[in-house]
């Protein structure tokens, strides 16, 4: 203990050497907790990014499969059309020219193939007045 002029005196000193391993600890668990933030978040980006091209395909074959489907569908109804029109009118040749005029009106106005196709069924239905 000093004295100075009759007073105490009291020196106080720091160990920074302490204070320097706790700020580089510090540091070094902020680091890891950087990389590991980095690690997951590019985990996470790429399991949605692989989500997202599941969906995508799930989807993209559904809407194949769907579209696949409906165009078999069609071409059956379009052939059992064609075969009942053959039937109706004994003539391959008239039932293609009256399917191609049936497409063509149906194409111009807003009624479906089938539409068409019910309305000349119910025509030819008719008895011939000649």
């Amino acid at each position: 203990m000093n004295t100075s002029q009759g007073a105490l005196y009291f020196g106080a000193g720091i160990d920074t050497a302490q204070f320097r391993r706790d700020i580089e600890s510090m540091r070094r668990d902020i680091l890891g907790l950087t990389q590991t933030t980095v690690q997951q978040t590019g985990q996470m980006d790429s399991a949605f990014k692989n989500l997202s091209i599941g969906i995508a395909s799930y989807f993209s074959i559904g809407a194949i499969k769907s579209f696949v489907t409906e165009l078999i569908n069609v071409r059956g109804e379009f052939q059992k059309t064609e075969i009942a029109f053959s039937t109706m009118l004994k003539s391959e040749a008239k039932a293609a020219e009256l399917m191609g005029q049936m497409v063509d009106l149906a194409a111009k106005t807003p009624f479906s193939l089938q539409e068409v196709s019910a309305g000349a069924k119910q025509l030819l239905a008719f008895p011939d007045p000649g």
